[in-house]
């Protein structure tokens, strides 16, 4: 098979979107072409070596539940020769974890397929979830940017976060555990400088629920690269990566988001654009297969933190505590940086990081998923969850704000001791008084 080569995709394919030299097609204002997605869906011979890597399939053991029985469907769907919710059941229990791309010895696109296939329905009309779930995603990506949002933030926890816990039918109750007691809108915008020798200028992008549930990661990250020299570019401007929309098949939304933020951050200089939550990561180093990409590189910050190590001068203090060290499926299968974690960590004189034994599979989160799949994601938690149990460790650190909140809630819920972290947030304490914010 020979692609039009203006059509292929770029040469760094594999370590950027997944895959190798695949077909690597664009979306434009037209919508999805179906020839298209039929080409990337052929590349499957239906080997079967991803099975033992699918989650959702590892679980169910049904064919339908598994990427080569979705890669089937969709062409079934897209020749017209098969519909109905059945249809549409299994491939919205598909979480995108892209283990099986990973896996893949004919290196389909999975990933691409799958958001390409729910773009292409939501056009005829179709959308995952009901009514209340829809309202939901719609809402998270755009809450966190409400003017309102922080003084609704403290309303909610004084009273209705209390009510719901008790009297909330079980959904609503799974949605509210998920919030942090300490949770807080991150506002702290604007350009910190570096501490000592300027080594450059980097951007941080705070996502959406990030900026919500996760300011201790977001803080962390400003204070230790600040201490690594770096000056640290925070534009108010920027909004929701776009993730949550496209896993929705709504193309036109993430484009709009992402021509928000690269006004955001584009112009400014910058060395690097950093996320802290790797799903937001992962999409943000994918935007030029949705449009336009970034004059930058786009890493993970504790992947970037361990590449260009710390500055001569800066000692980092022990910090003597025993962690398990959880990988998201986006840190390893998306931006192949699974291993900048344990890098940073090992930096940390006295720490003892263990990988967590989860078996390699999702954690459940998966962007949207915990909201339209709760059972599944509830399910598929039980394996990290009992990992930490045998493992007995203080802190579970992880890179991924979905799967920090997801993973912590079910530990409440477990009733077992373990606080769950960022990576960033160690370093952060391993850096002296003079390293602080501020």
């Amino acid at each position: 098979m020979n692609p039009d080569p203006s059509r292929r995709g770029c040469a760094q394919s594999r370590g950027r979107f997944g895959y190798n030299g695949g077909l690597h097609f664009r979306i434009d204002h037209r919508g999805v072409s179906i020839s298209d997605l039929l080409q990337q869906a052929d590349l499957c011979v239906k080997c079967g070596l991803c099975l033992p890597h699918c989650p959702t399939y590892r679980l169910s053991g049904d064919e339908g539940e598994s990427p080569r029985g979705r890669i089937a469907l969709v062409q079934g769907w897209a020749q017209g020769r098969i519909g109905g919710e059945r249809l549409y059941r299994h491939l919205d229990r598909c979480l995108g974890c892209r283990n099986c791309e990973r896996m893949c010895p004919s290196e389909v696109p999975y990933g691409r397929l799958l958001a390409e296939t729910r773009i292409a329905q939501r056009a005829q009309g179709r959308r995952a979830g009901d009514r209340l779930d829809r309202l939901v995603l719609d809402l998270m990506p755009k809450a966190p940017f409400w003017g309102q949002a922080q003084a609704l933030l403290k309303v909610y926890q004084k009273g209705p976060a209390r009510v719901l816990a008790a009297v909330a039918p079980q959904r609503i109750r799974r949605l509210n555990a998920l919030m942090p007691a300490d949770a807080g809108l991150f506002d702290a915008y604007g350009l910190h400088p570096a501490i000592g020798d300027k080594r450059g200028r980097v951007g941080l992008f705070t996502g959406c629920v990030g900026r919500m549930a996760d300011r201790p990661a977001l803080a962390a990250a400003i204070r230790v690269l600040r201490a690594w020299g770096f000056e640290v570019w925070v534009p108010a401007g920027q909004r929701c990566c776009g993730a949550l929309d496209l896993h929705q098949g709504d193309q036109a939304q993430a484009e709009a988001l992402a021509t928000i933020n690269r006004g955001a951050f584009e112009g400014q200089g910058l060395a690097a654009l950093i996320g802290v939550a790797s799903g937001c990561t992962a999409h943000l180093a994918e935007y030029d297969q949705w449009g336009a990409g970034w004059s930058m590189p786009v890493r993970d910050i504790s992947d970037f933190l361990a590449a260009v190590g710390p500055p001569q001068g800066l000692e980092l203090r022990p910090v003597r505590r025993k962690v398990s060290l959880h990988t998201p499926c986006s840190l390893r299968n998306s931006l192949r940086a699974e291993s900048g974690p344990a890098r940073l960590l090992a930096l940390v004189p006295g720490l003892e990081v263990e990988p967590l034994d989860d078996g390699g599979l999702c954690c459940g989160a998966a962007g949207g998923y915990l909201v339209l799949q709760p059972e599944m994601a509830e399910r598929l938690r039980e394996a990290p969850l009992e990992a930490l149990r045998r493992a007995a460790r203080e802190q579970l650190l992880t890179s991924n704000t979905g799967c920090k909140l997801h993973l912590a809630a079910g530990l409440r819920q477990a009733g077992l001791d373990v606080r769950v972290a960022h990576p960033a947030e160690v370093a952060a304490e391993a850096i002296s008084a003079k390293g602080s914010v501020g």
